[in-house]
């Protein structure tokens, strides 16, 4: 059987291949690679793990009101990326290509880069002013704590304290 004249869809491509393709593509690569379709997507989880704890260059994320986020690097190369999970969003804190997100009154982890999402126990609050946070490590290290503190007053602060892995803010 000849297989001359016969052609095959790239989404046909074998996993492995898939896979040992997206553990040599650099960081913006890969977050194009994955929105290819569905089995890419999927062949490329490991290498989207590895780039959740990159940190070698900077990067700014800055996004607006709709789910349109534009990346830039320290060279001052943009990309857009749609991240709907970054709709009505507010960013609290980021570590490590982790953000720590606020939005319609709950709070998670998310990885803009290989859109991993950690959700967190629901928050004492449905709003947030006058805050700021900051949080230990990765998520996904069982070291990781997480820190929110609000304005009370003038004079008086709260501090809003979880551990990874509990299921209730202290």
């Amino acid at each position: 059987m000849s297989t001359e004249g016969v052609r095959r869809s790239w989404s046909d491509l074998p996993p492995e291949l898939l896979s040992k393709i997206a553990d040599s593509l650099g960081l913006i690569e890969l977050v194009s690679f994955r929105g290819v379709c569905k089995d890419w997507n999927s062949a490329s989880s490991i290498a989207s793990a590895q780039v959740e704890s990159l940190s070698d260059e900077p990067w700014f994320l800055m996004y607006g009101e709709n789910s349109e986020c534009v990346l830039l690097s320290n060279l001052g190369t943009k990309y857009i990326m749609d991240i709907p999970e970054m709709d009505g969003a507010t960013c609290l804190a980021s570590y490590q290509g982790w953000l720590l997100v606020f939005n319609k009154g709950s709070m998670f982890f998310f990885c803009p880069f290989s859109r991993a999402k950690i959700d967190l126990p629901m928050f004492p609050y449905k709003e947030l002013s006058d805050h700021f946070a900051a949080f230990s490590s990765p998520p996904t290290s069982k070291d990781c704590i997480v820190t929110v503190t609000s304005r009370c007053s003038e004079l008086e602060l709260e501090l809003n304290l979880l551990r990874c892995g509990e299921n209730e803010w202290y």
